[in-house]
């Protein structure tokens, strides 16, 4: 009787939203990544367009799905504003999920791999998962009552000045321990994308005691390299004797972007030497603060190819976010040959090294920003280019070293 051939594991990656932000990105390349090495790799996607050819299906594929989304968001985003004073884009109760468990896909996966689950799966249905899952956790939000970034679990004197958003602190200490039995009921290997989020975790009520390590995220080295160094320069007709500070994010003005600092840092540089372009998300209030200053407005990008050619027409990058999960934006800006300035109390501070590929500010001190604006604008030229050469040479060795995509492969088949 000839031997049973034995399948492959269906790995089935679990992503809400759609593919326009960091994490989406962050995850989706993993995915592709994963079908190079011939590993049978499918993602569940929230929004978007299906792509049968890449495995990729979308949940929301008819108007009555749709409309039952919209009627659960709705739910949940009245449990926000019932929970929180404001800041309500920090918050997500996500105490009702749409649901997974009748897709095809779903039935026939062997591994359960979650990413940004808000809205597709809530943290109940968690427990209904009958499958080893694996979580890539990309912000604060799995070990919060529900914030993407708690400033409060944060061990630093900084953040003290941050009031308590919460209008009921013993029911946000409820939902902690009720997050906690869920999770716990389905066991899953959690995964942080940084040193920094894997001990935040660790820390945390409701993660402590859960298997944690850290995989970084993954990088499209195919599309981020240096490019023309003129482009900016070209495109928008800056003046070639300024240096540009490149800034941006999918929304600039969430407040952990650290846009108040950014600004706040502004005072104490000469701004008649440098140009501010700003990509993504920017709010009018944040503009009129800018008014003194020289901006040129990108608007949003949703081309890898046109980032990388904005990174690269940069001559510095900054990411002033108080914190950050991992900084997708500070590693494509590296690999393009581009240095940034960033704070040195997260994710972000394990990709650079300070004064060889960017600035680390302190975070307890906001005008150490405006000491790495200065610091490069009074670089010479060779001093530059010294640290412009390495930072794309930094981010090939740290992923030489850290090999992610190879660890999750052995923890798929070891699991």
């Amino acid at each position: 009787m000839p031997e049973k051939i034995k399948r492959k594991k269906l790995i089935l990656h679990i992503l809400s939203g759609n593919l326009n932000s960091g994490a989406a990105k962050g995850a989706y390349f993993l995915h592709l990544q994963l079908l190079e090495k011939g590993i049978d790799s499918r993602v569940l996607l929230l929004n978007g367009k299906p792509d049968f050819f890449y495995k990729v299906d979308i949940v929301l594929n008819s108007p009555l799905k749709k409309f039952k989304y919209l009627i659960l968001r709705a739910l949940n985003k009245l449990f926000s504003i019932l929970l929180v004073k404001k800041d309500f884009y920090n918050f997500d109760l996500n105490l009702i999920g749409f649901g997974i468990f009748w897709h095809p896909w779903y039935k026939k996966a062997d591994i359960i791999h979650l990413h940004w689950i808000n809205g597709l799966i809530s943290f109940p249905q968690i427990a209904k998962i009958k499958k080893p899952i694996i979580w890539t956790i990309r912000d604060m939000w799995p070990f919060s009552a529900g914030y993407y970034y708690d400033y409060k679990l944060i061990k630093n004197s900084y953040f003290n000045k941050f009031p308590d958003q919460s209008r009921v602190p013993f029911f946000m200490r409820s939902i902690s321990r009720l997050k906690r039995y869920f999770i716990k009921k389905s066991n899953p290997k959690i995964i942080g994308i940084s040193k920094w989020l894997s001990e935040e975790a660790r820390n945390s009520e409701i993660l402590n005691g859960f298997k944690t390590q850290t995989i970084i995220n993954t990088i499209d080295f195919e599309s981020f390299y240096p490019r023309n160094r003129n482009y900016l320069y070209d495109k928008y007709k800056i003046e070639k004797r300024k240096k540009i500070l490149l800034i941006g994010a999918s929304n600039i003005d969430l407040r952990y972007k650290g846009f108040d600092e950014f600004f706040y840092s502004l005072k104490f540089t000469d701004r008649s030497s440098y140009e501010i372009a700003i990509f993504g998300n920017i709010s009018p209030k944040s503009r009129s603060l800018l008014k003194e200053y020289s901006v040129t407005y990108l608007g949003e990008i949703d081309s890898n190819e046109e980032l990388s050619k904005i990174y690269s027409g940069a001559s510095f990058f900054m990411a002033p976010s108080i914190l950050e999960a991992f900084g997708k934006t500070i590693i494509e800006s590296l690999s393009c040959g581009t240095p940034c300035i960033i704070f040195n109390n997260s994710g972000p501070a394990q990709l650079l090294k300070h004064k060889k590929t960017g600035f680390i500010a302190d975070i307890n001190k906001p005008q150490s920003l405006a000491d790495g604006i200065n610091w490069f604008l009074n670089l010479s030229q060779k001093e530059y280019s010294l640290i412009s050469d390495y930072c794309q040479k930094n981010v090939h060795d740290i992923y030489e070293f850290y090999k992610p995509i190879e660890e999750y492969i052995h923890l798929y088949k070891n699991i």
